[in-house]
């Protein structure tokens, strides 16, 4: 195992306690910009600081197999311990980390290492099926494909002579030649099944006995999973959620950013240097509500406030119903409903300003103006409203259907429409209707039959503004974010036994915290010398004289080169998106990652391609490894595989 360590001068005179950060993006030349405006600064304030590369990643020995591995928290364990009994530490050890480093920090405190006394998870789940990369509300994101594409790139990277020696070759070799790209293994899981059960702690909340800090953002996928997981623990939790995309919120963006890495300090100390003098269990939950956000949303700054509750916020609304009617929503119920069902069947394109699943900050991760979207879609929409309207938690569609296919989902979008008839996405959610009962099984639905089922969108904080509109656009597709049904489908829902349900937060601004955090601090970034600057894009078009559409998304690091290793980089990974307005089985991923290093003595590249198509009755994937030593290739390796499509 590969590991880092800062420490304070004085550590090894008077041992401190340690904080863990263990994950598979490669602290050598990976994450070694992030990690060091964080650890350093820990090291500073008086904590050992630790990153460790997971077994089969960055400059650790071996091969890993999947995300999570039964391997993988076994190996962190064993890391936990060897820290706790180093001279420089005092034996009590904490772990942190954002999206995998806060997914195993979870994962591991439910195995109750006694030397590991709090954690800190930043954008992670609970609930591996749910809400993760995969799968959501039953129905198969894109990212799974994509997620398993940008680890096969990052697992095919060559280790560094500097570090691993004069085998650098063979180690390299064995794992190009053993990886086995993980979207295999994903989509024979296509159920709630044990597999995503194991590691998800929302099994069994009481696993984990030490304090909790969870953090995510609203324009974060993870955002669920903090007011579910500070719901059901039974320990001391702080819950934050900010305006923020996938980043640490001191770097992150949109703004505002905070002083996060002192608010962690703070619990540092309180539960690894001076746990006798706190008792209980207590809970404190810090929302950011954003107010009126625009469709393109500012990545400098949110427009908003922060709220603070001492308990689940579910205890401060009240539920507010819109019953659906042609084109309105209306909160009284006795003024319509003529008895007819509303159609939903929408063009494969809808989705096309849906930004991506897991934006990062950039304008253009960002969902756009849902017109595009809404005009393809069934909306309804509020009168104007008079008055400030504010929701805290997940709005929930309940509603009675019938589809002609056996297999269908819908996509509920929840916006805000200004006066020119911009709209903003605030929430969305989706549904794989023949999973209304559970996600641990498909039952396939008998056309004409009429269903119950409740679809949950994302948690949100959100304030909707006088003079503008609420409105929820439905629809039967969602491209690119997710992969289409086999089939058109035509959806029917009933008015009369159909709503929209909104948890209102009352008298929001008396729960204002004008001041509640600190302005951010970092360690001064590791220097570095940009030799071309980074750049992202998104653009769509249209095949001349087809109805095939396209959206593709490139994000290109630029060239940077590390002055303390002198390594240049470059990563450069492109994703198109194709499909016909009208046949879903033209649906089809491609996906190009190159990254390269340079030294003055090593210049390696990889290439990785793949592409991901579907019939009615299988998933059918190609992926393509290519290894470059300077400019040589050295090695090839192609996979192609079809999976059984069981219920998507």
């Amino acid at each position: 195992m590969a590991a880092r360590l800062w420490l304070p001068k004085t550590a090894h005179e008077s041992p401190v306690p340690a904080i863990l950060e263990y994950h598979p993006y490669r602290f050598h030349d990976g994450s070694s910009f992030i990690d060091s405006y964080n650890h350093p600064w820990f090291a500073a304030n008086g904590y050992a600081s630790v990153r460790v590369d997971i077994h089969g990643t960055g400059e650790s020995d071996g091969v890993m197999v999947d995300e999570y591995s039964v391997d993988e928290l076994a190996d962190g364990l064993e890391v936990l311990r060897w820290i706790a009994r180093q001279a420089w530490c005092s034996g009590n050890v904490a772990m942190m980390g954002i999206s995998w480093g806060g997914f195993n920090s979870l994962q591991i405190a439910a195995l109750r290492p006694r030397e590991l006394k709090a954690i800190a998870c930043v954008a992670f789940s609970d609930d591996r099926y749910a809400d993760d990369v995969h799968y959501m509300g039953g129905c198969l994101l894109t990212q799974n494909f994509g997620w398993s594409m940008a680890m096969t790139a990052f697992n095919s990277r060559s280790p560094d002579p500097l570090v691993s020696g004069t085998n650098w070759r063979s180690i390299w070799r064995e794992r190009l030649s053993n990886h086995k790209p993980f979207i295999a293994t994903w989509l024979e899981h296509s159920h709630r099944d044990e597999y995503w059960k194991r590691g998800s702690v929302c099994e069994n909340y009481e696993d984990i006995q030490i304090p909790i800090y969870a953090l995510s953002g609203w324009v974060d996928p993870y955002s669920n999973s903090v007011l579910r997981l500070l719901a059901g623990a039974s320990v001391p939790c702080r819950g934050i959620v900010g305006p923020w995309a996938h980043q640490y919120p001191h770097i992150a963006s949109p703004g505002p950013r905070i002083g996060f890495l002192q608010d962690l300090l703070q619990w540092w100390d309180r539960w690894l240097k001076y746990p006798d003098g706190h008792q209980g269990c207590d809970k404190e939950y810090v929302f950011w509500i954003q107010e009126g956000a625009p469709p393109l949303l500012d990545c400098n700054a949110a427009h908003g406030y922060w709220i603070t509750l001492d308990r689940d916020p579910a205890g401060f609304t009240e539920q507010r119903e819109f019953f659906l009617t042609e084109g309105k929503l209306l909160e009284k119920e006795d003024t319509f409903f003529d008895g007819d069902p509303i159609t939903i069947c929408t063009p494969n394109t809808v989705g096309a300003m849906s930004g991506i699943w897991c934006p990062t900050g950039h304008t253009e991760d960002m969902p756009g103006d849902q017109q595009i979207d809404d005009s393809q879609s069934v909306v309804f929409d509020s009168a104007n409203l008079t008055e400030k309207t504010t929701i805290c938690g997940a709005p929930e569609i309940k509603f009675e259907f019938t589809c002609d296919q056996p297999r269908a989902f819908l996509c509920a979008r929840l916006c805000e429409v200004d006066s020119n008839g911009v709209s903003a996405r605030v929430s969305y959610g989706l549904l794989n209707l023949s999973h209304s009962q559970d996600h641990e099984r498909s039952v396939p639905l008998t056309p004409g039959r009429r269903y119950e089922a409740r679809l949950r969108l994302n948690d949100i904080a959100h304030t909707f503004v006088p003079g503008h509109k609420i409105r929820l656009s439905l629809s039967t597709t969602y491209w690119p974010l997710v992969w289409p049904s086999a089939k058109s489908a035509t959806v029917k829902i009933y008015p009369d036994r159909s709503a929209l349900i909104m948890p209102t937060l009352k008298n929001p601004r008396q729960y204002e915290k004008s001041n509640a955090f600190d302005q951010p601090e970092t360690w001064p970034p590791e220097p570095r010398e940009i030799l071309e600057p980074s750049s992202v894009t998104r653009t769509i078009g249209k095949e001349d004289g087809q109805g095939r559409h396209w959206i593709r998304v490139e994000n290109d690091t630029g060239i940077e080169k590390l002055l303390r290793t002198g390594i240049q980089r470059r990563e450069i990974m492109q994703e198109t998106y194709f499909i016909d307005t009208s046949d879903p089985l033209s649906a089809e991923m491609q996906s190009h990652w190159s990254l390269i290093r340079r030294r003055k003595d090593w210049d390696v590249r990889t290439e990785v391609f793949g592409r991901m198509h579907s019939t009615v009755s299988a998933f059918n994937i190609e992926i393509e490894i290519k290894a470059y030593e300077d400019e040589s290739l050295t090695f090839n390796i192609f996979h192609e595989f079809q999976i059984e499509r069981k219920n998507i």
